[in-house]
């Protein structure tokens, strides 16, 4: 009973273990954009939303971007662009000039949730668009 009880947990160990590194943080570079309308998800452009390189962050995916100051926080990628390629983010802003102010900067992502990258106009944005990245506001998993 007690090996069986041993190897129940060793798998376990391994389980978690392997899905710690399923989604390791990445160092990524993120500007700002602040242009409206259809997103290439299908969604119209609006606070909580980053542009990605699908082929690096899927459409649909939910992000945990740090680094990036006040706009560190839980994001869904539903954009694109021909100039966001590889690990590069371009986060949503209200205005151009906030998207200016905000520059470039070095930031880290971790993926949440893997999207379908499907262009099918689903939101998937969390509720209050970005959540802040504060242990306190309890969105960190």
């Amino acid at each position: 009973m007690s090996r069986g009880i041993i190897t129940l947990l060793l798998l376990s160990s391994v389980i978690c273990t392997a899905q710690g590194r399923r989604n390791p943080p990445m160092q990524f570079v993120a500007t700002a954009y602040s242009v409206s309308g259809i997103t290439a998800k299908g969604t119209f452009t609006h606070e909580g939303i980053v542009a990605a390189d699908p082929a690096v962050l899927p459409l649909g995916s939910l992000i945990q971007v740090t680094g990036a100051g006040f706009y560190s926080g839980v994001y869904a990628v539903t954009d694109t662009g021909s100039k966001v390629e590889g690990r590069k983010i371009d986060i949503h802003m209200p205005s151009t000039h906030e998207a200016k102010e905000f520059g470039r900067k070095a930031v880290t992502v971790r993926v949440l949730q893997t999207g379908d990258n499907q262009r099918n106009g689903e939101e998937v944005t969390p509720k209050k668009g970005r959540l802040p990245a504060s242990p306190a506001a309890g969105n960190l998993p």
